[in-house]
């Protein structure tokens, strides 16, 4: 049973859909047709699967968006160990790759610590009007 899932219609009417798992270890973005069929141009059989960090990192999505240029991204966070967690965004290119020319390390996706012992979630993300990305959330010690 998913425990965490957000949708977003895209201007051509397609469905993205982005979902986490209590126990899930990556990250998963659906699109579908308007007609509701797997969108063939994106991933595999319309879905992704990414894996952020090592097979025992939990990774949990909570909001996804889609820029002006198409390109996808996606917020939530990732569990390294214990009850630590860091803000997670990923962004995709429009048929579902990763975008390697996105964050500092050139993978896609960014993992930002508010405080090492924090649980750190993003939950929420906007853009602003000069395309600039913004992720709210919370952390909590403890």
């Amino acid at each position: 049973m998913a425990t965490e899932s957000k949708l977003y219609i895209q201007n051509d009417g397609k469905l993205l859909a982005t979902y986490s798992h209590a126990t899930q270890t990556t990250v998963t973005v659906v699109r579908l047709n308007q007609n509701g069929t797997e969108d063939s141009g994106f991933g595999t059989n319309g879905k992704v699967t990414s894996q952020v960090g090592s097979p025992s990192t939990y990774d949990f999505t909570k909001d996804i968006i889609v820029q002006p240029n198409g390109k996808i991204i996606v917020t939530g966070s990732s569990y390294s160990s214990g009850s630590a967690s860091d803000y997670l965004v990923i962004r995709y290119n429009s048929n579902g790759t990763i975008d390697n020319t996105f964050g500092s390390s050139s993978n896609g996706i960014v993992v930002t610590s508010v405080a090492s012992t924090d649980e750190d979630r993003g939950k929420s993300v906007k853009l602003q009007s000069d395309g600039k990305i913004v992720v709210a959330g919370s952390s909590c010690t403890g």
